[in-house]
């Protein structure tokens, strides 16, 4: 219970740090959409001369080399989105797991707290049992004496009789 409850705290965790994170990363997919905005209303309004000009400022390598940049940093903020959602499933899947093992536990802990009790009830009929057993030796050995006195006594009545 101890485990599933650290499990389920360490999900929840997991599930507030997935959320921010997603957050930022769509903060910083804004800024950058806006920043790719600026720059073709930038583009877009400049005159032949102006363009030629803008372009040269900026470096037209440069303008698709940050679109490119940014074009990556996109991907790998979806590709990073999309392996925390798998890690997300996998954690649930262990939540899933560690329920479904916990039953089994609780299952071997109540067989044996019913084991250790039918033990203890075995040792106590045990005990019961040497005592009835010394008990009936006692009595085994006390009707063998009385049978032999009777017989002694039968033997001498019978040995007199005989002698007269």
């Amino acid at each position: 219970i101890f485990r599933i409850r650290i499990f389920n705290k360490l999900n929840k965790d997991f599930q507030v740090d997935l959320v921010s994170c997603k957050k930022l990363l769509e903060q910083g997919i804004e800024k950058e959409r806006l920043q790719l905005e600026s720059i073709s209303r930038s583009l877009s309004s400049a005159s032949g001369n102006d363009f030629t000009q803008l372009a040269s400022s900026f470096g037209y390598n440069q303008l698709i080399t940050e679109e490119e940049l940014v074009a990556e940093k996109n991907e790998a903020i979806k590709q990073c989105e999309t392996e925390l959602r798998d890690l997300n499933s996998l954690m649930k899947e262990i939540a899933q797991l560690t329920n479904e093992q916990q039953v089994g536990i609780d299952t071997i802990d109540s067989n044996v707290a019913s084991a250790a009790q039918s033990v203890e009830a075995g040792r106590v009929q045990l005990i019961k049992a040497a005592d009835h057993q010394t008990s009936s030796r006692k009595k085994i050995c006390c009707l063998i004496i009385f049978f032999l006195i009777v017989a002694i006594i039968i033997g001498a009545v019978l040995w007199s009789y005989l002698q007269k």
